[in-house]
């Protein structure tokens, strides 16, 4: 059971809202603030620039009477069925429309689990309700990717312009693996956990590179950027063959509403 909350009230006159919801699960009521984490190009010779932005829904305990962000309700997607996870990704796309004059035409990204993409219904919503380029990022490759409804349904949201992303890619996924060239995935995620461990191996992320580009359309992000060192090394390794994102604490945390406003306004794109 998902119950959505805007909370509206603020000691600031022209303060923007927080959008926050509540997810029933075991009976335990568990809270989440929606918050957005840019993207960045990542160039050898050009600054970044902010390409994408993911929303992330991170769930508020309350500690010794503080409410504190303690993980994403996206890390916890293995254990949740595709009809919550539809629903959180219904508030996030309504979340996103309501602001789309604060977050510049940005494309934003959801997440979702690839069965998620065999409901009709779910598919209808997310084109009739597309105020804001979307992109979908599948986390959770759960059903035969070889369905006609499913490969239906996806060229559907691509012929309206919604991006589908493979999410958190490891070259030992089996089920990951099998997906290139079968799906039409426009952007393909690399895990966080590959530059934690290649970060000083050029010569293996090019040929990565090279190899993941011939199934993603648009470009490739490279998750968990954390250092200057891990940039330097994208930019480094990036060869011209598909334009290369990096996103991770490097760049930019995930930040509310408001952060995002005033990081825009403060000429975000140019920080660099």
């Amino acid at each position: 059971m998902l119950k959505i909350y805007v909370d509206k009230n603020s000691e600031a006159k022209h303060a923007s809202p927080t959008y926050n919801y509540s997810l029933l699960i075991n009976n335990d009521e568990i809270h989440f603030e929606y918050m957005l984490q840019p993207i960045f190009t990542v160039d050898r010779f050009k600054q970044p620039m902010t390409k994408y932005l993911e929303c992330l829904s991170l769930i508020s305990k309350n500690i010794d009477g503080f409410d504190k962000r303690i993980k994403s309700i996206e890390t916890l997607f293995d254990g949740l069925d595709s009809d919550t996870i539809k629903e959180i990704a219904k508030s996030q796309q309504k979340f996103i429309n309501e602001i789309s004059k604060d977050i510049l035409g940005l494309t934003v990204s959801i997440n979702i689990k690839l069965s998620c993409l065999l409901d009709d219904d779910f598919v209808d919503y997310m084109i009739c309700n597309l105020y804001v380029p979307l992109a979908l990022e599948v986390t959770v490759i759960d059903t035969d990717i070889h369905n006609k409804k499913l490969q239906l349904n996806i060229h559907l949201l691509q012929r309206f312009g919604v991006n589908i992303w493979l999410d958190d890619y490891i070259g030992s996924s089996v089920n990951q693996k099998t997906t290139l060239g079968v799906i039409n995935w426009d952007i393909i995620k690399i895990d966080k956990e590959y530059l934690h461990y290649n970060s000083f191996d050029i010569k293996t992320t090019q040929e990565l590179v090279n190899v993941l580009s011939k199934y993603a359309n648009s470009g490739l992000i490279f998750e968990g950027v954390e250092s200057e060192q891990m940039d330097r090394h994208l930019r480094f390794a990036n060869n011209g063959s598909v334009q290369i994102y990096g996103q991770g604490y490097f760049y930019a945390h995930p930040m509310n509403l408001i952060d995002i406003k005033f990081a825009f306004n403060q000429h975000y794109n140019d920080y660099c």
